[in-house]
């Protein structure tokens, strides 16, 4: 019999699936009570003070190190069992615990042996939490001594080969997995990913967290997350594709068996463009300086980030400015060159501004659009404003009819209103019916930073009237309808659903420097069936309905949008201004007064807030937070958080509601006649099915009675 060593490691393999792993937790053992060797712990996982993890990709090789520090709560020192799933192809590096300044090494051993005691753990605990790590290669470490009320810092390093399909490689951190076995708060969590490549970086997506991206040139990247006091929600999932081409398109799909599958394609350009790929622009800078400007220095912030608009321009750019109150006030007659002496008189004139009379929204507009001069430049008009119209034309349906009729060159036009005093409608839509993006700034935000990122951001364009051909795929249900131009360093996602399977050509349509170009994509796999990207159902679904409530918000409320907005929060288990998370019943279906106001109240149609007089202080905030979700839902490309609800729970593609005390997934239906699978929770049958399949034992991980369709049955846990 192998002797175990005092700090021994167990390396088992249960047949991972790839992208799957789980947080390391640390199981405690009393050793003030049992002599050594001591029986297994009782369920009560210690708390984890911080987790630090870095990673570093070179190519396609990733290299994670977890850095963990456990707090002992207890009033005496406790023996741990260490456990840390591992993905399949990982390879062991290194296991470090500390006693003080003193580094304490482990070896490895038995694989059967880890099996054993993990199985002996949930038989023994019937901790449903611990069955997220069924069917994983499990890890483990004996972690001695972790003193009374003290800490113990673990330290574990594994690499692996990260996997590339047509191009894109993922990585995944398993951020989120162990919560169910230790649902305790991490004190603080910092992520980092390096990621060098020989070939150029295009895509670098995070479909789960908003993470800080910091691009050096082509070949290096830097990704970093960082929080405070949580419960992750989510594993950390990224994406990124190699190629050194001047255009990228990469395609990730997921698709479950006899259903419509769903794909994402992010468009990406070259970092690093030679001055010749960078389109010259036509820009008109429309500024509010009516009187209620001066209010908490919106003019000054909003003066100073137009200064570094007109510094970032270009020397091929024309620009123009006009700033307007009662009247409206043009910097030059004419859209002019971005030449030195310009730019130098547009801050002089910039300087003289200041906040006084009404605001003549409708006349700006005007004035503002008859600048531009027809060609093959992009053209954009950015709209800033903090109030209603009150002067001239101040009927919102009538400004927006005459101000598209006029805009025959198709300028774009990206609105910002400040503050909670503005016409929402007016603004969206102002932005929606020419093709551009409006966005708000609330009075906690700082407007200089948000405009000046928007003007960094817009000011390298190098494709415009973007379109996709998908040819023989014919896919439906495809968000954004209208693609936005595309600029150095951003991306653009697109996501859909397809009917058909198969390898099929995907063809790029654009105008770079007055030149129509296609690129054609000749290899994109959408397969039959595809599991792995779990998260896309529910980003499509948010897509969609954003896409839904913008048709009830321009043409008014019908029964049918209605009704298809609903059946989608119901099934992918996110807030509308419908519904609330919403139970397993129809009757549970409730309207939500809250970050997502009804949109019948607050500005959603042209019967409400088609006018220009003011509305409530609450009412107005909620409009603007209204207008700010569906914003975010129309260009969702990152999973929204969980719920804080504890009657309902995502697990991959699926959502989960509380019911009686089971968990039930929102697709099944008792009418569907699909066979049923009983399992009774801690039995060996259960147990040996977990182990066999990883996803399943994720669901089960829910409770000890849950109810899920899966690979076309209905499995029945139940205590």
């Amino acid at each position: 019999m192998k002797r175990l060593m005092p700090f021994a490691l167990i390396l088992a393999a249960l047949g991972l699936a790839p992208h799957a792993a789980a947080q390391g937790i640390l199981l405690p053992r009393d050793v003030r009570i049992h002599p050594f060797p001591h029986p297994w712990p009782a369920p009560h996982p210690l708390r984890v003070k911080s987790l630090t993890v870095n990673t570093h990709i070179q190519g396609q090789v990733a290299t994670t190190r977890v850095s963990q520090i456990f707090i002992n709560d207890l009033n005496f020192v406790v023996d741990g069992i260490y456990f840390y799933p591992l993905p399949e192809d990982a390879t062991f590096v290194e296991f470090a615990t500390w006693d003080g300044n003193k580094k304490l090494r482990g070896e490895v051993l038995e694989k059967q042996e880890a099996l054993n005691r993990y199985l002996a753990i949930v038989r023994s605990t019937r901790d449903p939490g611990l069955l997220e790590y069924a069917g994983a290669n499990l890890f483990q470490a004996r972690v001695f001594p972790v003193p009374a009320f003290g800490e113990k810092r673990v330290e574990f390093v594994y690499s692996q080969i990260l996997k590339a399909d047509h191009g894109l490689v993922s990585y995944l951190y398993p951020l989120q997995s162990g919560t169910r076995a230790n649902p305790q708060s991490i004190g603080n969590v910092t992520l980092t990913v390096d990621i060098e490549s020989d070939q150029g970086i295009k895509t670098v997506y995070s479909p789960t967290h908003s993470v800080e991206t910091r691009r050096e040139g082509d070949r290096r990247a830097r990704l970093s997350y960082e929080a405070g006091n949580i419960l992750p929600d989510r594993n950390f999932q990224l994406f990124y594709s190699l190629s050194d081409a001047d255009f990228g398109l990469s395609l990730i799909t997921y698709r479950e068996a006899a259903e419509d599958g769903y794909f994402m394609i992010l468009l990406s350009p070259k970092v690093e463009q030679s001055e010749a790929a960078i389109l010259p622009k036509d820009i008109l800078f429309v500024l509010d300086t009516s009187g209620s400007m001066q209010d908490r220095g919106k003019l000054e912030k909003a003066l100073s980030a137009l200064r570094f608009g007109i510094r970032s321009l270009r020397s091929g750019d024309r620009f123009n400015i006009v700033t307007f109150s009662t009247e409206s006030r043009r910097f030059r007659e004419e859209l002019v060159p971005a030449a030195d002496d310009t730019r130098s008189a547009a801050l002089q004139f910039i300087d003289r501004q200041n906040a006084t009379g009404g605001t003549n929204i409708f006349d700006a507009l005007k004035e503002a659009l008859s600048c531009f001069r027809a060609g093959d430049r992009p053209r954009y008009l950015v709209f800033l404003t903090d109030g209603l119209p009150t002067v001239g034309e101040t009927d919102p349906g009538r400004i927006l009819r005459e101000v598209s009729s006029a805009n025959n060159l198709k300028v774009r036009f990206f609105t910002f209103g400040v503050g909670y005093d503005v016409n929402t409608f007016l603004l969206d839509q102002l932005a929606a019916r020419n093709s551009g993006v409006s966005d708000y700034v609330t009075p906690d935000e700082d407007l200089e930073v948000k405009l000046s990122n928007f003007f960094a951001k817009v000011a390298n364009p190098v494709m415009t009237g973007l379109q996709l051909d998908f040819g023989a795929l014919a896919p439906h249900d495809v968000f954004p309808r209208q693609l936005p131009d595309l600029f150095r360093g951003s991306q653009i996602t697109v996501l859909g659903r397809y009917s058909v399977s198969g390898n099929f050509p995907i063809s790029l349509r654009g105008v770079v420097r007055g030149d129509a170009r296609t690129l054609r994509y000749q290899s994109n796999e959408f397969p039959s069936t595809a599991t792995r990207n779990d998260f896309l159902p529910r980003l499509w679904a948010m897509r969609k309905v954003g896409y839904l409530l913008e048709q009830i918000r321009t043409s008014g409320e019908n029964q049918e949008l209605k009704d298809e907005i609903i059946r989608l929060a119901k099934k992918y288990g996110f807030v509308t201004p419908y519904t609330s998370y919403l139970a397993a019943d129809e009757k549970d279906l409730i309207t939500r007064r809250g970050p997502f106001p009804h949109p019948l109240n607050l500005q959603m149609s042209p019967g409400f807030g088609g006018s220009a007089t003011p509305i409530s202080t609450s009412a107005a905030r909620e409009a603007v937070h209204a207008s700010i979700a569906l914003q975010a839902m129309k260009s969702a490309d990152t999973e929204a958080p969980q719920s804080t609800r504890t009657d309902m729970m995502h697990v991959g593609s699926k959502t989960f509601a509380l019911k009686g005390g089971t968990w039930i997934d929102t697709a099944y239906d008792e009418k569907s006649g699909l066979p049923i699978v009983d399992l009774l929770f801690g039995s060996e049958a259960m147990l040996q099915a977990l182990v066999a399949d990883r996803q399943l034992a994720a669901y089960a991980a829910l409770g000890k009675n849950v109810v899920v369709v899966h690979k076309g049955k209905v499995y029945r846990i139940h205590a």
